[in-house]
């Protein structure tokens, strides 16, 4: 119980805090891809949606291949 509560608070915390820094990815992409070009919302979707897997997909890998946290 008490591996699972403290893998849970410290995982979930970073996990957290890649989803919020999430925003300063999708938010560029959405700007540039419906204003700038002139996409429609469909291909924006997908756009952004591409762009923040290959962002953090890196990042991800980092957080869930741990096997203890620092």
């Amino acid at each position: 119980m008490n591996t699972i509560k403290s893998y849970f608070t410290k995982t979930f915390g970073k996990y957290m805090a890649k989803w919020q820094a999430g925003f300063f990815i999708t938010t560029p992409c959405l700007y540039l891809f419906t204003d700038v070009l002139q996409w429609p919302h469909w291909a924006t979707v997908i756009g952004f949606q591409f762009i923040g897997a290959l962002v953090f997909w890196p990042i991800d890998t980092y957080i869930f291949s741990k096997k203890k946290d620092d």
